[in-house]
């Protein structure tokens, strides 16, 4: 064989190797590239999940933060007039200026109670799953606070704290848990509306009309006008009981009865 054909041998032999080196090379690129999209598919997965998992707790805190608010803000209502639900205010719900409450102590106080209706007992973060705290702070941004002499605490805040279990986002935070928090503000404020008691008939005997000793008409707040008598009717209004406007009026401080005819309340 001459030294031409045995180069050409070599170099065929050459080329061979080569392009079946190359092809090798692709088809490991390939796998890399597939095991990486499928770690990215599989962190994006994890993340989702726990991600949705958090929205879905912040969600439920939001509801009981919510419902525990409004259910404190029917018994300050309550309390703005001085007399309690059952005679007595549930236990641990007596306003304090500045104080927080925790439902791991006061677990029979209203705001505790709703919010265990909605899933959150309460309990504490070191012993439970969950916190619920609520405060009565003396203002709310962009809320007028009535006046003093109508309510003495007139705002609430509720405050949930749930603490949700990680799985792929512990691995990027370092901690198994996370804090899911919600919080309400609720209370009382002065309605902006018409005189709240009108009475209509233009010539009707006791119009406004309330029997019995112990019957009583009662306004908190409102316009300086709490009742407007329409009847011209010399006994246009008619009680027995007792007509309370002490605290009626914008300030809280008394309000005005207004009829075209008469009366004879005896209250």
């Amino acid at each position: 064989m001459s030294i031409e054909a045995q180069k050409m041998k070599i170099l065929y032999f050459r080329r061979r190797f080569n392009a079946r080196h190359r092809g090798n090379e692709r088809g490991q690129t390939a796998i890399i590239l597939v095991i990486a999209l499928s770690l990215f598919m599989l962190a994006f997965t994890g993340l989702a999940v726990d991600y949705s998992n958090l929205w879905f707790h912040r969600q439920a805190a939001q509801g009981a933060a919510d419902a525990a608010c409004q259910a404190a803000a029917m018994d300050m209502y309550v309390l703005s007039q001085g007399t309690p639900v059952g005679g007595t205010f549930n236990p641990g719900f007596t306003p304090t200026s500045g104080a927080s409450n925790d439902c791991s102590s006061n677990a029979s106080a209203t705001p505790c109670k709703y919010a265990a209706l909605n899933g959150y007992d309460g309990k504490g973060l070191a012993t439970g799953s969950n916190s619920v705290v609520f405060s009565f702070p003396d203002s709310v941004p962009g809320v007028t606070a009535p006046a003093k002499a109508l309510t003495k605490f007139p705002f609430m805040k509720a405050e949930v704290t749930d603490r949700t279990r990680g799985y792929l986002s512990a691995v990027l935070t370092g901690s198994r848990t996370q804090d899911v928090q919600a919080t309400a503000k609720c209370g009382l404020v002065v309605a902006k509306s018409p005189i709240p008691i009108i009475v209509l008939h233009p010539t009707k005997n006791g119009a406004l009309s309330s029997n019995g000793a112990k019957a009583t008409i009662a306004i908190h707040g409102g316009p300086q006008r709490s009742i407007q008598v329409n009847s011209n009717s010399k006994t246009a209004v008619s009680t027995g009981g007792t007509i309370d406007l002490s605290k009626g009026g914008p300030s809280g401080t008394g309000s005005d009865l207004g009829t075209w005819g008469g009366g004879y309340p005896n209250g």
